[in-house]
């Protein structure tokens, strides 16, 4: 089964070397200047606007069949009988498990989330995530919200009650009393933890998403009380820095010099529109907002890793859907600029957030894909122009014809265009054309002795 290229023609495949939408009543903003287009055939970033819709609920997406992603391979363990795995009984013992460090955590009181009416500036909600997995919180939720990468169908979305987590975990109920129906392996057939969520879709398939399941940031002015005002709908790694975060918490050792974090009142929205900086912290505002949170910081590194990897995995969503559909691969173009960060904008300085998330984000994933992931956060986001998200399953396991499509769209962009991206250094054209696109997208072969693509 093949996909049809655009203005790359069908005979590439054979013959080349593959949170959310705007809340009611609020004003959006245009998201910024058009990205310029490359000389290269492979043509500019679009918008999302006027793609098709595609059916991912029936064949041969089958969008709500059985999943293939980390939490519900860790569902099925838990529902073994005599399974050894640990149950965690709270949030911080949830992260654990699935591997997601609380360095992670961002924070966003703009309320536009599931759990509006409790997110406040005072009350923000909170979101953890790694590459594949993300938990978000907001105190005084009677859930976890948890969305997990599918590799063939996107993100996955669950509920998980708080209260049962806390039973399953502990043998006793919220009250501290004893729980005697408890952890047998009929209750855990019965009602599994993690609750596989449709309600989620409402906001999470929509022409912010490209009509797939996928991911969305804003950025949003609000009211003190958080309600959205204005601003943009969709927010990435490409948006410009001072437009990025409105509704977000932002703190960290050095920030961009202006950008939309950290305004929850009337005077500091005032600050921002009338001057050349960004509004800092209030000394000890996040420490009294997040009095209820694992961590008090909002790393501004960690925005820059989630504001890229969003962007990346809804793109490769809807991309995937077009091969399965065998419609034309329309999102060809957008995904391969996303791939080498071709429209990331210059930092304008250097930023510096928490060395934990630091040292925990270069260390993890596979060995061999390590050098991707090291950040430089002096003019862009990371010191190789390739993203490290090539490492993920979503990437490893597409279909030998796609992947080899992206990797000789790929090449044609960097070898074709006749000016680079602003944050390219002298000898980027020749990392990735002689030794990063060889090595790590591999045109559909074995990567660095990892699985192979999968096959149609």
């Amino acid at each position: 089964m093949t996909g049809r290229l655009p203005s790359l023609g069908r005979g590439l495949l054979l013959t080349g070397l593959l949170l959310s939408g705007a809340s009611e009543g609020s004003a959006q903003e245009r998201p910024g200047p058009a990205r310029p287009a490359p000389a290269g055939p492979v043509g500019a970033a679009r918008e999302p606007q006027g793609l098709a819709r595609l059916p991912y609920r029936t064949g041969p997406v089958h969008y709500f069949a059985e999943s293939d992603n980390a939490v519900a391979r860790l569902q099925r363990k838990w529902q073994m009988p005599g399974d050894d795995v640990p149950r965690p009984g709270d949030l911080s013992a949830l992260l654990k498990v699935l591997e997601i460090s609380e360095s992670s955590q961002l924070l966003v009181f703009a309320r536009n989330a599931r759990q509006g009416h409790q997110i406040s500036p005072d009350n923000p909600r909170a979101i953890y995530f790694n590459d594949e997995v993300s938990v978000a919180w907001t105190p005084g939720s009677n859930n976890y919200e948890i969305s997990a990468l599918d590799p063939r169908r996107g993100p996955v979305f669950y509920l998980a009650s708080v209260a049962e987590l806390h039973r399953y975990a502990t043998g006793k109920n919220a009250l501290g009393t004893n729980d005697t129906g408890t952890d047998t392996p009929e209750r855990r057939h019965r009602a599994p933890l993690f609750q596989r969520t449709e309600s989620c879709l409402a906001c999470h398939v929509a022409e912010t998403t490209r009509h797939v399941p996928g991911y969305l940031l804003r950025s949003m002015f609000t009211n003190p009380e958080g309600k959205p005002e204005s601003g943009l709908p969709l927010v990435d790694h490409t948006t410009p820095y001072d437009q990025r975060w409105g509704g977000w918490y932002v703190s960290g050792e050095e920030l961009p010099p202006r950008h939309r974090g950290n305004l929850t009142t009337a005077a500091a929205r005032q600050i921002y529109e009338t001057g050349l900086t960004a509004v800092p912290l209030a000394t000890g505002q996040l420490s009294q907002a997040t009095v209820r949170h694992l961590q008090s910081t909002s790393d501004v590194v960690a925005l820059l890793v989630h504001d890229h990897q969003t962007r990346f995995q809804t793109l490769l969503t809807r991309l995937r859907y077009e091969h399965e559909l065998e419609r034309p691969l329309d999102t060809l173009p957008d995904f391969v600029r996303t791939l080498v960060l071709w429209d990331e904008p210059p930092l304008p300085q250097p930023v510096a957030g928490r060395e934990d998330y630091r040292a925990w984000f270069e260390s993890a994933g596979p060995a061999d894909f390590r050098p991707l992931r090291q950040l430089d956060l002096r003019t862009r986001l990371l010191r190789q122009p390739l993203s490290w998200l090539v490492s993920t399953p979503q990437f490893q396991q597409l279909p030998a014809p796609l992947r080899q499509a992206i990797h000789v769209a790929a090449l044609r962009l960097v070898t074709a265009a006749s000016d680079p991206p602003a944050t390219w250094s002298a000898d980027d054209r020749r990392l990735l054309t002689e030794e990063l696109l060889p090595r790590f997208t591999g045109g559909g072969s074995a990567v660095g002795g990892l699985v192979p693509a999968a096959q149609p």
